[in-house]
């Protein structure tokens, strides 16, 4: 018996061979794979993921930002690196790939966050912190605006899932979700690409009302771990963000001005590094341009040198609009901001990156890719600000710039002072002078407080103010009173009372007739404003007594009701000071601003909780009356805040506030619930899909529940629709309830419908009935014929899953009978006994004789078909039909001779197996019959040019057939052409081939069927 094992003869030496060869097949297969991975334009870079040098504290498994793959924000580090150079290549957060991350149908664009850093370390950012598992309820805290449902589609794989910020529910199926204390969502285990998963969050506030009037009440661990610098910040980071805000008035208008001077003074590149060292000084002071990770780390450095909380955020511009609530979002779109925290209303995104240089170099990337579509989006960055890429063509950072941009510095020209605009010299910046221009300091209020210097954008006090003291007086002659800034009703304002240009102490002072107080050693006291229509600021009668010091004259008095100082008993000197200019010195007058306005945040809907914010100029209004369509309904805090709920019933709402002089109103639109539905079909039938669409006014109604003839149904999606079916009945109620609203619709006259539908198809029917029964059919022919046809397709059916197992089978024995060659060649190849170009030959052979049988086949099946073809045109048909009886009456006459007891249920191969295993009959002649009767049967081919073939395959079998019954007999005759397969195979492969030489001839028999012998070529036996 020949050995099965083809390598049982290989020595040691052959092993250490073999291995060396498989080990060379599996280093190219992984470097075909994995090169065009490292190059980041493949698929397969998604399934990249570098562990760091540990889990984090945070227990996931990160990516070590000194050598993060090109992942774009999808796989989001716990630690990451700022700058580097384009040599490098590894910024994922300065690609300009246009591959496609992933895809995300919104109820509103946004910026797609992935993850948030506290810990600065001067040269990177570091995610401190634990993370918490969640169920898909995330539930950050703040306060939120409005709602934004969305489905987002990864393209790649993922460990950090984009949200919206705020996010309050994530919903990814079966995978484990983390959430770590910046708000960042992550999955414990990679989500792969094709995942997609749905998000519901919320809006912070925009509105710059809303956050100019939060304070500085931050909580102590946001204050402590927000505010925190490196202890190796240069000093003069501190001390030039210190110039440019000064006068500020809040951590808004602080953050505002930073954010302008970063826009105005740095240049947008991605061709950008620095030379180590701090990242946010040598930006401020020694570079001219930049990219988002600069221009992000930067502002959180300036604004926590002020004790203002500021974090560096990663994750994905808008990206793409594809379609209406269709966005797609690119590796180009990876992009990095800031968020500041504001009292009482949580973390805000403000993106210092100027955003239209940034949109027009992902716009000139997109084109240059060859990308279908446009690319011409607008985006929203800061609160109250939107930019496109078209507008860097004006020099227009904004095209609705936030109010409260600082002192000129918005997107203008970069060569402007810090703090006042003005244009520089343009000379060489000196030391402590950020590049870009002029100082930081220049235009600073002085420090006399003058209210001529203004912050937030305000107009100067002295076009509204109304002072008694004529132009033409001498400032420091006599009284001069001074305000900080403008007065505005309920801000604090500093009063500062000077008497020749020197301090006045102890000085009272009245705002409108009313005392607010004595100055201190330096003339000034700190009071509120009234909520008042004018202001008058004075000081009061008895305290118009000016002191003089005389240092060489003695005796000098005090001042007495005469105006005179006694120097001795016979002699007096009189003040030369002009007594109506120093009484004209001691109180000024202005028109304060009493229009209010009232900042709505939350969803503006039907029986919402909303918080309502009233200011003046960016002043809160305390403690003032409320008021909903009349009827007061709170009084607002010390932020100028009050919460109000809107009523349940759709339509025009009016809040109003009131204090003294200043008042405000606001009216609100409270939209209607509505719902339609829409058919399939033109008409609306029984368990037919429909379309539940439901609005808001005149936009998509998102997270609608919905309800079919009492019974929930669903939520609709980003686009106010839901998918259903409509039950089996007559009529259906559609109701959609939310916002405290229930809006009803219906569906009836659906069996009429579908009677209108079926009508038709019926009256055809009954006219084919009566058309039958005049030409005699009857219900019994029909059903005669029915159970024909169902009987011929059922052997039809049948024929097909015979024939198709044979093709199997004979598929497997080729199979088998292939593999055993490889390893038959493999095992001469290694032992030597045949050489590699032996081996080629007989591979060339064998392909030779493959194309050859399949041609052979090919032009068989044609001339079938043609002959099929002339035989329904009515050419010989006669001959045809007898050529098919001929194989069918020798199929019949074969299957006589075999010893099955049902054939019924055996296979062709079945049969033959049998016939020549159990029976005893010669095997050429058997395959013949089974071939011949196989492609006739089921392939299809013409069987005229087999006949010959056939008649003498069934002499060959019934000559064996007797032999064997004379032989039973005691005939003895001896066999005469009838010769197996085994008789010839010794000879044909060789002393290694001889125990396949059966299998061999059956196989290549079959594989050539236009070869009527059934005999192997020897080129293909070699």
């Amino acid at each position: 018996m020949a050995d099965r094992n083809p390598f049982s003869d290989v020595g040691g030496r052959e092993y250490g061979r073999i291995a060396l060869v498989c080990s060379c097949v599996v280093a190219l297969v992984l470097a075909a794979s994995l090169v065009p991975a490292l190059a980041g334009d493949a698929p397969a870079d998604s399934l990249v993921f570098v562990e760091g040098e540990g889990s984090g504290s945070d227990g996931v498994g990160s990516l070590d930002g000194a050598h993060r793959p090109q992942l774009g924000a999808l796989n989001a580090a716990n630690r990451t690196d700022v700058g580097g150079s384009l040599a490098d290549d590894n910024g994922s957060l300065r690609s300009l790939s246009p591959e496609v991350h992933f895809t995300v149908r919104s109820t509103s664009a946004g910026y797609w966050r992935t993850g948030s850093y506290d810990r600065y370390t001067g040269s990177g950012w570091e995610q401190t912190g634990a993370v918490r598992p969640t169920d898909g309820r995330v539930d950050v805290a703040g306060l939120g605006d409005r709602e934004v449902q969305y489905e987002v589609r990864l393209n790649r794989s993922a460990t950090s899932l984009p949200t919206v910020w705020i996010p309050q529910r994530v919903d990814a199926g079966d995978a484990d979700l983390l959430v770590t204390d910046g708000g960042a969502v992550r999955a414990d285990e990679p989500v792969p690409a094709g995942t997609t998963y749905t998000g519901t969050s919320v809006r912070p506030p925009s509105d710059p009302d809303v956050l100019r009037t939060s304070g500085r009440d931050y909580p102590a661990a946001v204050e402590t771990r927000y505010t925190r610098l490196p202890d190796s910040t240069p000093e003069r980071l501190t001390t030039f963000t210190d110039e440019l805000t000064a006068g500020a008035r809040s951590p808004y208008e602080e953050a505002v001005r930073i954010e302008r001077w970063l826009e105005a003074n740095k240049t947008y590149s991605l061709d950008a590094s620095h030379d180590g060292g701090d990242v946010a000084d040598q930006f401020v002071f020694e570079m001219d341009a930049g990219y988002c990770e600069y221009f992000a780390t930067t502002m959180t450095a300036m604004l926590r040198s002020q004790g203002v909380p500021a974090r560096y955020v990663v994750g994905y511009s808008t990206g793409q609009a594809t379609g209406e609530n269709a966005y797609t979002v690119r590796g180009m779109n990876a992009h990095a901001w800031v968020e500041v925290y504001f009292a009482d209303v949580g973390w805000v995104r403000f993106d210092p990156t100027p955003g239209s240089e940034r949109l027009n170099a992902e716009q000139q990337a997109f084109e240059a890719a060859g990308e279908s579509g446009s690319y011409d989006g607008v985006e929203e960055g800061s609160p109250g600000e939107t930019f496109s890429a078209n507008d860097s063509a004006s020099g227009d950072e904004s095209t609705n710039p936030p109010d409260g941009a600082e002192n000129g510095t918005q997107n203008g020209t970069g060569t402007g002072s810090a703090a006042d605009g003005t244009s520089g010299s343009g000379s060489e910046p000196t030391a402590g002078t950020p590049s870009g221009g002029g100082s930081a300091g220049d235009g600073d209020e002085s420090e006399s407080g003058s209210e001529s210097s203004q912050s937030d954008g305000e107009s100067d006090g002295d076009s509204s103010s109304e002072n008694s003291v004529d132009d033409d007086a001498d400032p420091s002659s006599g009284y001069a009173i001074d305000l900080n800034t403008t007065p505005v009703p309920g801000a604090s304002v500093a009063v500062t009372v000077t008497n020749d240009g020197d301090p006045a102490e102890r000085v009272e002072v009245f705002f409108n007739d009313a005392s607010v107080g004595r100055t201190d050693a330096n003339g000034t006291v700190v009071a509120t404003v009234p909520y008042t229509e004018n202001l008058t600021v004075s000081i009061g009668a008895a305290d118009v007594e000016r002191r003089a010091a005389v240092g060489s004259v003695p005796g000098v008095g005090i001042l007495d009701d005469d105006r005179r100082f006694a120097l001795s008993s016979d002699t007096t000197v009189v003040l030369q000071q002009d007594a109506a200019a120093n009484e004209s010195n001691t109180s000024r007058s202005y028109r304060l601003e009493t229009n209010a306005t009232l900042s709505v945040t939350g969803e503006r809907v039907t029986g919402n909780d909303v918080l309502v914010t009233a200011s003046v100029s960016g002043f809160p209004v305390r403690d003032a009356a409320l008021t909903l369509d009349g009827e007061q309904v709170a009084r607002t805090n010390r932020t100028g805040r009050a919460r109000v709920t809107l009523p349940t019933q759709p339509g025009n709402v009016t809040l109003a506030v009131s204090r003294g002089a200043v008042s405000g109103r606001e009216t609100l639109s409270l939209a209607e619930l509505g719902v339609r539905v829409e058919p399939s079909l033109p008409l609306a039938l029984p368990l037919q899909p429909v379309t539940v669409r439901a609005t808001l006014g005149d936009r998509p109604a998102a997270g609608v529940n919905a309800t079919v003839a009492g019974e929930s149904v669903g939520r609709t999606d980003v686009d106010g629709t839901l998918r259903t079916d409509l039950p089996l009945a007559d009529s259906a109620a559609i109701t959609v309830q939310q916002y405290g609203q229930t809006a009803r619709t219906g569906v009836s006259g659906l069996y009429l419908n579908a009677l209108l539908v079926g009508l038709p198809p019926l009256a055809l029917l009954a006219g084919v009935v009566v058309s039958a029964a005049r030409r005699g059919v009857t219900a019994r022919s029909v059903l005669r014929t029915l159970g024909f046809l169902v009987t011929r397709l059922v052997r039809h059916v049948l024929a097909l899953l015979v024939g198709l197992a044979e093709a199997v089978d004979r598929l497997l024995r080729r199979t088998a009978v292939a593999l055993r060659r490889a390893l038959l060649a493999l095992r001469s190849l290694v032992a030597r006994r045949r050489s590699l170009s032996e081996l080629l030959a007989a591979l060339r052979a064998w392909l030779h004789a493959s194309l050859t049988a399949a041609r052979s086949q090919a032009t068989a099946a044609t001339r079938g078909f043609v002959s099929r073809g002339r035989a329904v045109a009515g050419d010989e048909t006669e001959q045809v039909d007898t050529a098919y009886r001929t194989v069918r009456e020798a199929w019949t006459r074969l299957l006589a001779l075999v010893s099955l007891r049902d054939v019924r249920t055996k296979t062709p191969g079945e049969i033959r197996t049998h016939a020549v295993d159990v029976d005893g009959l010669p095997a050429p002649d058997v395959d013949t019959l089974v071939d011949v009767f196989q492609s006739v049967e089921y392939g299809g081919r013409e069987p005229s040019d087999r006949l010959a073939h056939v008649e003498d395959a069934l002499d060959g079998i019934e000559r064996a057939v007797e032999r064997r019954e004379a032989a039973a007999n005691g005939a003895g005759n001896a066999p005469d052409d009838g010769a197996s397969a085994e008789d010839g195979a010794g000879g044909a492969g060789g002393a290694a081939d001889a125990a396949d030489a059966t299998d061999t001839a059956n196989e290549s028999d079959e594989s050539d069927e236009s070869d009527d012998t059934g005999g192997d070529s020897p080129e293909v036996r070699a």
